[in-house]
């Protein structure tokens, strides 16, 4: 928020000022997410937890969770985490793979006019899930 007044100034003098006038910006992209955890690794399941944007740039409303097996060619899968869900920062992943390495990112959202405004997925982290018990 930011706060303006105007004075003229000539050569007859000062004005008075003018009445405050308040603006507040619109919303921006967020920063990314920080400090991304993989912890619970089980052979089918796994907990992500992230800490929120340190710039945040508005009200976070939505995170984006993606993941992958770490193959080449292999798909994400696309989790949304919505306002409802915030500010749970954590988020159990299932069904995995057993044995089978994956990569997790994660990204936040804010909402402008209806309009998403999405930042930057976080640093990718790679995780491997336990065999299976048989």
């Amino acid at each position: 928020m930011y706060v303006f007044t105007i004075t003229a100034l000539n050569d007859a003098g000062v004005s008075d000022s003018s009445n405050p006038l308040t603006v507040t910006t619109n919303q921006s992209y967020p920063s990314t997410p920080s400090n991304v955890l993989v912890s619970n690794v089980t052979s089918v399941t796994a907990t992500l937890r992230w800490e929120p944007p340190s710039e945040p740039n508005g009200i976070v409303r939505m995170y984006l969770m993606r993941y992958k097996v770490a193959r080449e060619n292999s798909d994400y899968v696309f989790v949304n985490i919505t306002a409802s869900q915030i500010p749970s920062i954590e988020i159990l992943m299932s069904p995995l793979l057993p044995y089978t390495q994956y990569i997790v990112q994660v990204q936040a959202a804010n909402t402008e006019n209806r309009m998403e405004l999405w930042g930057n997925f976080s640093t990718p982290v790679t995780f491997q899930t336990l065999p299976s018990c048989k």
